[in-house]
């Protein structure tokens, strides 16, 4: 079973040389995901997620959250908070005024008090899916991009186990030249799809066990449009995606 990839936005940068490819007819205009996703850019930092508390979101040790400082949290928003002097990223549950972990029973609820700082709402977090980018490097969304890249959005839930959620953002790199271990977007029998490339074996491979690998055979429609070096999940959704 094949669980497709919508392409929604067009090309971050034009210039798609060497052959005639399906994504071709995306080629609009430039993309800026700095004024896609951020409303307030003098008020936004990076912060890295530093435990699991937040798994039952999709969000990992080392995932890189993109903060608005200045929001004012509501329930159900992904916070940056300060307690006892240490930053966590927890889950607000503003009408019992209780910090949260989301579906890991080994964090306990914080209670919001005085002594604990609200730092600001979490608006989306980057995975990465190849080398690990340093955060303190990374100073704006759109340093996700490069020349002949293009961004898609994922739909199913076939990548789960590589953090790849249904409506997550893809970044889409042509420059990376595809290796066993990539995630990869690729046109299979007429249709995108986003998956794992397993070279050795010639098969498309899931990252959720309710789908079978997928042989790719000699006589099939298959070509690699790309890797994905990094996702973005959208934690609040920006008006420009509504």
């Amino acid at each position: 079973m094949i669980c497709p990839m919508n392409v929604i936005i067009g090309l971050a940068s034009a210039g798609i040389h060497g052959f005639e490819s399906p994504a071709a007819g995306y080629q609009e205009k430039a993309l800026s995901l700095n004024n896609l996703i951020v409303s307030h850019p003098s008020a936004t930092v990076f912060a890295e997620v530093t435990d699991d508390a937040m798994t039952g979101l999709g969000l990992f040790t080392g995932d890189l959250l993109v903060v608005d400082k200045s929001l004012t949290a509501t329930r159900g928003d992904v916070v940056l908070a300060l307690v006892d002097g240490e930053t966590v990223c927890r889950q607000l549950d503003h009408d019992h005024h209780k910090l949260h972990a989301n579906t890991n029973a080994h964090y306990s609820e914080i209670s919001v008090t005085d002594g604990i700082e609200i730092q600001g709402v979490a608006i989306c977090a980057v995975r990465f899916h190849r080398r690990k980018r340093d955060p303190l490097v990374l100073k704006s969304l759109d340093d996700l991009l490069v020349e002949s890249t293009f961004v898609g959005r994922a739909r199913g839930d076939s990548m789960t186990g590589v953090g790849i959620h249904s409506g997550d953002i893809l970044i889409v790199s042509r420059q990376l030249t595809a290796g066993s271990g990539d995630v990869i977007i690729a046109m299979y029998e007429n249709e995108f799809v986003c998956k794992v490339l397993d070279l050795t074996n010639s098969r498309l491979l899931s990252a959720n066990d309710d789908f079978e690998p997928v042989l790719i055979k000699p006589d099939d429609r298959f070509w690699c449009e790309g890797v994905v070096p990094a996702s973005i999940r959208l934690l609040k959704q920006p008006s420009l995606l509504l």
